[in-house]
C-alpha cells in the first residue's frame, strides 16, 4: 500500500539559508517565512501562482510572481519535501532551473530549509 505524499501547503518558517555561498545571517531568517495554499505563495513581501511538477527529479516548482516588488518575474527552483521540511533551492537570476541543492558562490543561487512552526 502507497504511503500519501505530505502535502506542502501551510506555513514554513526558514531554519537555514545561504544567498551565492554565502550563509544569510539568522536575523534575516525571520523575513523568510513561507505560506503555500492551493497554487500560491506568499513570502515577504512577495506573493504568487505555484507550478509544481512532482514527476520530474529533482521535483520542480515555478514561483510566478504576479504581487510586489519583484512582479512580472518567473523564479524557476527545485524542492524537496519530506517528513523533516521543505527544501527549496531557485535561481533568483532566473536564468535556469537548479540542478542541486546548492548555492555556490557567484551564482544567484538561493537555497532556504523550512519547517513547519
Amino acid at each position: 500500500m502507497a504511503t500519501k505524499q505530505p502535502s506542502i501547503d501551510g506555513w514554513w518558517v526558514a531554519i537555514d539559508g545561504q544567498l551565492g555561498g554565502l550563509p544569510l545571517p539568522t536575523e534575516a531568517l525571520s523575513d523568510l517565512s513561507l505560506r503555500l495554499q492551493k497554487g500560491t505563495f506568499c513570502l515577504g513581501t512577495d506573493e504568487g501562482r505555484t507550478v509544481f511538477n512532482g514527476y520530474v527529479r529533482p521535483t520542480s516548482l515555478d514561483l510566478i510572481l504576479t504581487g510586489g516588488p519583484n512582479r512580472g518575474r518567473v523564479v524557476p527552483a527545485i524542492y524537496d519535501l519530506n517528513a523533516g521540511g521543505l527544501k527549496i533551492c531557485c535561481d533568483l537570476s532566473g536564468a535556469c532551473r537548479p540542478d542541486a541543492f546548492t548555492a555556490p558562490p557567484g551564482t544567484r543561487r538561493f537555497l532556504v530549509s523550512y519547517r513547519r512552526p
